[in-house]
């Protein structure tokens, strides 16, 4: 596995299950992969609640995590430790600046993933509109994110929910008794999948001008 899957574990392991919904090859397949990230994708793209930013270019996708996160001092375990507008942190004698209001602290999160960056692991394939963001995960093992760009509004969507994993196995035959996460599909397979509701968790951005 690569360090760059590994950072993507969270957007992809199935609530409660702990597996990833892992195809055998980059999807859809027998359709072909581009190279590039096309103009019209190209921009800024700001989040619904307004904590995350998309930035598209031609090589890749940034995002970047920028807003105030409010907790209690009571949630604080004693690992932490507040002096005046300073939250210390005990282990390797770290600490941030922050806001206090009442018996509450702000933090400011700030911080930037690289979601998607052209290379021997990723795979970037378009099909019925829609383009998909492909992960190697392990040997011949992919996992895929779904983006779509509608009148400014600029989707990403994974494959999160028992309900999509059940759907995979009966579009795929697998034996009644029998749950994989791992899946061999066709293009029409595939196709079907979309049909019925495939990439159900999504988040959502505006274009920003």
């Amino acid at each position: 596995m690569t360090k760059k899957t590994l950072r993507l574990l969270i957007f992809f392991v199935i609530a409660g299950c702990g597996s990833p919904v892992t195809f055998d090859q980059p999807q859809p397949p027998k359709t072909r992969e581009i190279h590039r990230f096309p103009r019209q994708l190209f921009g800024k793209y700001t989040s619904f609640d307004s904590k995350s930013t998309i930035i598209i270019n031609e090589k890749f996708i940034l995002k970047i995590y920028d807003y105030d996160l409010m907790t209690s001092k009571d949630s604080l375990d004693k690992s932490y430790k507040i002096k005046g507008d300073t939250l210390y942190f005990r282990e390797g004698d770290n600490y941030e600046l922050i806001k206090t209001i009442h018996d509450s602290i702000i933090q400011h999160v700030y911080s930037k993933e690289t979601l998607f960056s052209f290379d021997s692991s990723t795979v970037l394939k378009k099909f019925k509109g829609n383009y998909f963001l492909n992960y190697l995960w392990d040997k011949d093992k992919w996992i895929v994110k779904k983006m779509t760009l509608v009148k400014g509004i600029l989707t990403l969507s994974d494959i999160n929910t028992r309900e999509e994993v059940t759907i995979l196995n009966e579009i795929t035959e697998t034996p009644a008794d029998t749950i994989s996460y791992d899946f061999e599909v066709s293009k029409k397979q595939f196709k079907q999948f979309l049909k019925l509701g495939g990439f159900r968790d999504t988040d959502f951005f505006i274009k920003m001008k």
